[in-house]
């Protein structure tokens, strides 16, 4: 382990740039901006920096001495009409819902925030002295249909998509696996059966998945889609061959879909085949493949 690091006594002075060249900085466009960016929960700012080094920040006032505010969804797909709860220790916390940065002049939290459309929200809470926590941010999308989806397989719990319920909701991935938008299995296959909540009719079924070799994530060899009218029997309609070349290193996202004979239905079950274990010729030969997901596709 590395010893720790000797370091002087902070003070606003020793933390001055140095005068290399003039700086030309302004409050209200560098520092409030800079400011902000550091107070806000999905930069990372406070939590990418030493507890030591933040006790000094916090000694000369310059670190937020508010825990922030908590919610109790952080983000992600929700049903119309969902009930965001914001709580704190502190009496007064203010929000926004235009994606501003809230202050003491944003909308006073009195009771749940109804979400009935796709909303992003930011929140900090005050101190009786008029001090502001950092901001706690997070962007809520409406889940499209009222379907549910029971997954087989375990995903990871960095790579989770949004949830199980992140299959259904319309939010597709990048080609950065780290986006977000995916969820990762490794070493299984992925399986899992969406519930329409009705029997329907299905013209076309499919499914998206990531390919980036380089961080031991392939296509499925292949995909197979059943469909059932009581959730237990079920008949399979369709079978997908992948066409991504194991070789390939670059990043590929690619849906594979298909249209199928007229189906009546009301359950689907995907099963997306993994590489297994890596091949010879790869800097990771013998471990396990992942499976990377983003959404189930149907029509």
């Amino acid at each position: 382990m590395p010893s720790p690091r000797a370091t002087a006594p902070l003070t606003r002075a020793t933390i001055r740039p140095p005068a290399l060249q003039p700086l030309r900085l302004k409050r209200e466009t560098t520092w409030l901006n800079n400011m902000a960016y550091m107070n806000t929960t999905g930069s990372g700012y406070w939590d990418s920096i030493h507890p030591i080094d933040v006790q000094r920040f916090r000694n000369v006032q310059l670190y937020p001495s508010i825990n922030q505010p908590d919610f109790n969804q952080q983000g992600g797909a929700v049903p119309a009409g969902f009930q965001l709860y914001i709580t704190h220790s502190e009496p007064a916390i203010y929000y926004t819902l235009d994606g501003n940065e809230p202050n003491q002049q944003s909308i006073l939290y009195s009771s749940p925030i109804s979400i009935d459309k796709t909303t992003t929200v930011k929140a900090i809470a005050v101190s009786p002295k008029g001090k502001n926590s950092q901001v706690t941010d997070a962007t809520y999308r409406l889940i499209p249909n009222n379907w549910t989806v029971k997954i087989a397989s375990k995903y990871s719990n960095q790579y989770t998509g949004g949830g199980d319920e992140g299959l259904i909701d319309g939010i597709r991935g990048t080609t950065t696996f780290a986006s977000g938008e995916w969820q990762g299995y490794q070493g299984q296959d992925f399986i899992a059966t969406v519930d329409l909540q009705k029997e329907i009719d299905l013209h076309s079924l499919g499914a998206g998945f990531l390919q980036v070799a380089g961080s031991w994530i392939w296509m499925p060899t292949f995909v197979q889609f059943e469909v059932s009218d009581d959730g237990v029997n079920f008949r399979r309609v369709v079978d997908i061959k992948t066409d991504v070349p194991v070789t390939d290193m670059d990043p590929v996202k690619r849906d594979y879909a298909r249209d199928i004979p007229p189906t009546h239905a009301r359950y689907i079950r995907v099963h997306a085949y993994n590489l297994g274990k890596i091949p010879s010729w790869h800097p990771g030969a013998g471990g396990d493949a992942w499976i990377f997901v983003d959404e189930i596709l149907i029509n």
